[in-house]
């Protein structure tokens, strides 16, 4: 297994990009389930859900987005336009 394909380098690489292009949003992971990555981001001032935890993917089709700005297209793509 690479290591790209961990959740927990997919799960860093989230907070990393989130830190980098959406300030002030947190991040949170379901740590219990940790075959699969699922997250939820939120506005923490309003409180508002950006991109809520609905779906599970494997760490390695996270990391089947090579680049950075592919996985944060993606999320983009889940947050429906609010990222």
């Amino acid at each position: 297994m690479r290591i790209e394909d961990t959740w927990e380098f997919q799960t860093a690489r989230l907070k990393k990009l989130l830190a980098e292009r959406a300030p002030g949003k947190i991040i949170t992971f379901d740590e219990e389930h940790t075959a699969t990555v699922r997250f939820r981001i939120v506005e923490p001032v309003l409180g508002t859900e950006l991109v809520p935890a609905r779906g599970e993917w494997l760490p390695s089709e996270l990391a089947d987005r090579k680049t950075d700005d592919e996985l944060w297209k993606f999320v983009q793509h889940l947050s429906a336009g609010k990222l």
